[in-house]
């Protein structure tokens, strides 16, 4: 092949969508093959083998993409945007092939230090997660070139470990965990969060956020709640807990008023 490299990248990168013709270009020479790794590993989702759903598209089970690394080791350089699935079902020997997989996982984050983008979902309380997969998830999401950052359905989870994020999604996340610091400390940090979406979240997740989020110079926020009128006393707090920071407002009021509306936008000038 005698076009340049930089051409021939330049061509794969409009393929990034068509993940079936950018392989088969990636089959059709070893050139080909090198520079459309950075394209076919950029999305990543790793799931066990007790995920019956299919993942969209690039999925592995993890103990294949697990081969897949040791054979080609440089393929973590190019990972960007990481997805992790975790079917459990509480059921004890899904519980030990859950620990196996999450080891496996562990033993490949410190890795992808390259990554932007992180989605974490695991129905099982953060607490049961193996010691080595919750240290290796926590350094990963604090590394500098780490934006953005989403919880599904795990409960249990620790809100301070999520201080350094920029962009934060929790979606149906239940029971998190949260020490409410004074208030009136002068010497408390604050933490500059971008964006926060909080979604189907129950009461006590919701308190405990509001507490959260006061230590934050939070500039967007979206909310969707399902709970009918158990949230109205705890909204108010929320939106004063950041009224100061708070540039833009996404706010579903369809659980509000019992009626099906648009969501709503509304727009704030800090100070």
């Amino acid at each position: 092949m005698s076009l340049p490299d930089e051409l021939v990248d330049h061509i794969l990168s409009f393929l990034q969508s068509d993940l079936v013709t950018l392989k088969k270009c990636a089959e059709a020479h070893p050139i080909l093959s090198r520079i459309s790794e950075r394209y076919i590993y950029a999305k990543v989702a790793l799931y066990d083998f007790l995920t019956t759903v299919p993942v969209t598209p690039p999925g592995f089970r993890t103990t294949k993409f697990a081969q897949i690394i040791a054979k080609t080791p440089n393929i973590t350089n190019h990972i960007r945007d990481l997805e992790i699935y975790i079917n459990n079902k509480g059921d004890p020997w899904q519980s030990k092939a859950t620990a196996s997989h999450l080891k496996s996982i562990a033993s490949m984050l410190p890795a992808f230090s390259r990554m932007k983008t992180i989605a974490l979902s695991v129905r099982i309380p953060w607490h049961t997660l193996p010691e080595m997969f919750r240290q290796a998830f926590q350094h990963l999401i604090r590394v500098q070139c780490m934006k953005n950052v989403s919880i599904f359905h795990m409960s249990f989870f620790p809100l301070s470990m999520l201080n350094n994020c920029k962009t934060l999604t929790l979606h149906n996340c239940k029971d998190v965990q949260y020490e409410k610091e004074p208030i009136d400390s002068e010497d408390r940090p604050y933490w500059a969060l971008e964006h926060l979406s909080i979604q189907h979240s129950n009461y006590e997740t919701l308190e405990k956020i509001t507490s959260w989020v006061q230590m934050h110079s939070l500039r967007s926020l979206a909310v969707i709640l399902d709970d009918k009128f158990k949230f109205r006393d705890l909204l108010p707090q929320l939106l004063s807990a950041c009224s100061s920071t708070l540039i833009n407002l996404d706010l579903d009021l369809r659980w509000y008023s019992g009626c099906t509306f648009p969501s709503i936008e509304f727009h704030f000038l800090s100070g």
